[in-house]
């Protein structure tokens, strides 16, 4: 019956619709006939008529960057997740005295709703990598006993910052045994330059003073007090792009506790030589 053929194809399209409201491309009519009980369709026969031959389309949301669309995915919600997460991804690491003062992409940014085939919608995680390594094909190293940055770039032909621009979620030189690394150099759709403030205590070297002592013979040295580092409060200006470090200037400096001189006492004593007495034998 219509009615029949009719709840089944609303049945389909609520089980597509999980993840928002789906239509078919395709107009369904449904028209009485005459026809004899054997060339009656199967409910089973119709769902795959229904499911198999026509194409079902949902409102979607496209990731378009710099004007070319890059991904489709479900819903705005999502796209505006991807974005912050790959934005998230190439700002500094978390650290105590550091402030991000702002974090922009360079590229523009536009997030457009449109129809889209549930077949063009991607899977998040696979979006993010897209836009993260570009188009290359991507080679991977997976990290052995004896590894650094340093062996993996070079043995690769690859330097460490290029390898690094491979790789946004190293935050450190540390490598775990098993993990792997990207060895190809992406060129990302997206381009993160995020600029902070970093506030630091460093040590003030000490220098070195010499002073003359008499009671020391030449060449000979003692220390007569041990230097002290000072300490300061320095803070930095940072600009990076993608997690690499672009600039870094000193924007402010105050000494909190003066370094004290190491002072060395050098001999001016000559050594003069003995005069032996003369014999016969």
């Amino acid at each position: 019956k219509a009615e029949e053929a009719e709840e089944l194809l609303e049945e389909i399209i609520r089980e597509k619709s999980a993840t928002g409201p789906v239509r078919p491309v395709e107009t369904v009519t449904f028209s009485p006939v005459r026809v004899k009980k054997e060339q009656l369709a199967s409910e089973q026969e119709l769902r795959e008529l229904f499911r198999g031959k026509l194409n079902y389309v949902t409102t979607a949301t496209a990731i378009v960057i710099d004007g070319k669309t890059i991904g489709i995915v479900k819903d705005r919600e999502t796209a505006e997740e991807i974005i912050a997460q790959v934005k998230n991804l190439y700002l500094p690491e978390n650290q105590e005295g550091l402030v991000i003062e702002e974090a922009v992409f360079e590229e523009q940014i536009s997030l457009e709703a449109r129809e889209a085939g549930l077949e063009d919608l991607a899977d998040p995680a696979e979006l993010i990598d897209k836009i993260i390594y570009g188009m290359e094909k991507m080679e991977t190293h997976v990290v052995v006993e004896g590894d650094s940055l340093w062996s993996i770039a070079r043995k690769n032909g690859l330097t460490v910052e290029e390898l690094r621009a491979a790789n946004p979620q190293l935050k450190s030189d540390l490598l775990s045994i098993g993990q792997e690394l990207k060895l190809v150099k992406a060129e990302p759709y997206l381009h993160v330059v995020a600029t902070y403030s970093l506030t630091r205590q460093e040590n003030i070297p000490y220098q070195v003073k010499y002073e003359n002592d008499a009671n020391l013979y030449r060449g000979q040295e003692r220390v007569k007090k041990p230097g002290v580092p000072g300490e300061k409060v320095v803070e930095y200006k940072v600009v990076s792009r993608n997690g690499l470090t672009v600039s870094k200037e000193v924007v402010n400096e105050t000494v909190t506790k003066e370094a004290e001189n190491k002072i060395v006492l050098r001999g001016t004593k000559i050594m003069l030589a003995s005069r032996g007495d003369g014999g016969s034998g």
